[in-house]
């Protein structure tokens, strides 16, 4: 992945060179057989697995298109380019689901492999325009894995590529939503420093996975835009949920043993009837929003263990903005590889606002990169200013109802099996980090709202 997203870079920093005269002949010869040298290396390290494939994978072949494009035009780079071409559809249809949320159960990893993506058509589409891949012929020497790849792929027409761009336009719109009331990034799942290309500069951020604030915006004389100009999907807002399921008297709940109940006032009145709701099932996410809130609500029924490898322990978990002030905030990722004691406390069930019991058992981790367990959550009723859903662990489930009022928001939590985490006081000095590696001195619940 680090060697096609540098070798992507290099071509794009060798272009503005030679078109300002910057480079001699010679020079340009060391940085052609350098970029060449990257190709053959990923060329013959795909991150690629008939059981998963990941954000790794589509920066590989990204990267394969960008750097094949750049170089001198022959027989083999053409064979790499209709290659590239062909898997970046297969990975959109595999890597994302139909709501366009991406599979491995990350809003930041969305927002990466979105990007990546967009690069990719980008060269696809000026492929298409100059006709480039009617020359092109994949390889048949069957010692070659990317003739593997190809076997066991879809086959890539012009019916394929457009039911693929339909596709596209769900996760464009999967990402114009993933932003809190404030603009700033949900960071639901894992986050860390990844970026193909910063697709707009003029904005200065910590976090350079920039296309939740791009889809609003109609900035001139970026990357971004230069790609959205050629490519030409249009950017619709995600649907509002017609999926409503009938909603059931919470009052019912208030029979069993073990309760917990908070309250987030609000400084001013909200309209309730203004509150619209976008439901992405297959995600696991319900997003309830008007022009001064924004309400995320993970509710995960389906897990996927070669897929969903960037998910946190945070089933019925809240991410909550109120004014452009974060009233509950998901904590991120904080650190990734280089300190894995922090970041498996990040992912932890006492990171999130999610319902737990007393006893909960901690969560260890055998492996860095996926999860040992998952705790499976369903929605029970939900409509466009309320929600009920219950999450099973180990030792019982839990009932957590939320519910809007003009005043505040209400969210309670019951069971019949055990005593219930208060995460006012598990919660109250715990920080979020703002970006990867940043640790803000924010905490996760803001108690000028309590």
């Amino acid at each position: 992945m680090e060697v096609a997203i540098r070798g992507a870079n290099l071509c794009m920093i060798t272009d503005i060179l030679i078109q300002e005269n910057k480079l001699l002949p010679r020079e340009r010869k060391i940085v052609y057989n350098s970029i060449n040298d990257h190709i053959n290396f990923v060329i013959n390290n795909l991150e690629w697995s008939p059981f998963s494939r990941n954000n790794h994978y589509l920066a590989n072949i990204v990267g394969l298109l960008v750097m094949a494009y750049f170089l001198p035009r022959d027989e083999y780079n053409l064979s790499i380019l209709k290659f590239a071409d062909d898997q970046l559809f297969n990975e959109i249809f595999y890597q994302f689901h139909n709501d366009g949320g991406n599979k491995e159960g990350s809003s930041a990893y969305h927002i990466l492999s979105v990007e990546i993506i967009l690069i990719g058509i980008y060269f696809s589409k000026k492929l298409e325009k100059e006709g480039s891949m009617n020359k092109a012929v994949l390889k048949k020497n069957t010692l070659d894995k990317t003739f593997f790849i190809k076997l066991l792929s879809d086959n890539v027409d012009k019916k394929y590529k457009n039911k693929i761009f339909r596709k596209l336009e769900n996760m464009i719109s999967f990402s114009k939503e993933m932003k809190r009331n404030d603009n700033s990034l949900l960071q639901v799942g894992d986050n860390d420093s990844g970026c193909f290309f910063d697709l707009d500069f003029s904005i200065e951020s910590a976090e350079k996975k920039k296309l939740h604030l791009l889809t609003s915006l109609n900035k001139k004389g970026t990357i971004y835009n230069l790609i959205m100009k050629r490519i030409k999907v249009k950017i619709l807002s995600a649907k509002r949920s017609k999926e409503l399921i009938k909603k059931e008297n919470s009052k019912f709940y208030e029979k069993y043993l073990y309760r917990n109940s908070y309250f987030f006032k609000f400084h001013k009145k909200i309209r309730i009837k203004d509150i619209k709701l976008i439901h992405f099932k297959d995600f696991g996410i319900l997003c309830y929003s008007n022009k001064i809130l924004k309400l995320f609500v993970n509710c995960k029924e389906n897990y996927d263990q070669f897929n969903s490898g960037h998910m946190h322990y945070d089933n019925l978990s809240i991410d909550f903005s109120f004014n452009k002030q974060n009233i509950v905030a998901d904590p991120g990722s904080f650190l990734y590889t280089s300190d894995t004691t922090k970041r498996s406390n990040f992912k932890s069930l006492e990171m999130h606002f999610s319902p737990f019991f007393n006893n909960s058992e901690k969560i260890s981790e055998r492996y860095t990169f996926s999860s040992s367990r998952f705790f499976c959550a369903r929605a029970i009723s939900f409509d466009k200013n309320s929600f009920i859903g219950e999450v099973r662990y180990d030792e019982g489930k839990i009932i957590r109802v939320i519910q809007f009022f003009e005043n505040g928001l209400s969210i309670k939590d019951y069971s019949n099996d055990n005593p219930i985490k208060n995460l006012l006081k598990s919660l109250k000095k715990k920080k979020i980090s703002s970006s990867y590696g940043i640790l803000s001195k924010n905490k996760i619940i803001n108690k000028k709202f309590i």
